[in-house]
C-alpha cells in the first residue's frame, strides 16, 4: 500500500494543478522519446522517495541522541541517500545526451 502512495503522488499533484490527468506518453513517435519520458517519470518517483529517505535519515539522527551505533546508522542512510540521488541524477543526464545524440544521428 506504501510503495502505491509513493508512486501516485506525482498523479495527485498533476491532478490538482490542473484538475485533468493527461497521458503522458502522448506525442511519443519513437523509441528515444519513449525512454526519455519514461525516465523522466522514474527521476519524479525517485526524487519523492528521496525526500522521504533524507527526513527518515533526519529522524535516526534525532533518534540517535548521541548513540554512536545509532549515530553511524543516520550517517550511512544519508550518504548512500545521496549518492542514489547522484546516481539518478546522473542517469538522466546520460540518457537526455544520449537521447539527443541518437536523435541527432538518425536525422
Amino acid at each position: 500500500m506504501f510503495v502505491f502512495f509513493v508512486l501516485a503522488i506525482p498523479l495527485f499533484f498533476a491532478y490538482a494543478a490542473t484538475g485533468v490527468l493527461e497521458n503522458p506518453l502522448r506525442g511519443t513517435n519513437d523509441l528515444t522519446t519513449l525512454i526519455i519520458k519514461i525516465l523522466g517519470a522514474v527521476v519524479k518517483i525517485g526524487g519523492y522517495v528521496a525526500v522521504l529517505a533524507i527526513v527518515w535519515s533526519g529522524f535516526l539522527f534525532v533518534k540517535a541522541q548521541g548513540n554512536k551505533t545509532e549515530l553511524e546508522t543516520a550517517k550511512s542512510t544519508f550518504m548512500y541517500t545521496i549518492i542514489g540521488v547522484a546516481v539518478l541524477l546522473a542517469a538522466q543526464g546520460l540518457a537526455l545526451a544520449l537521447g539527443e545524440t541518437i536523435k541527432s544521428v538518425v536525422r
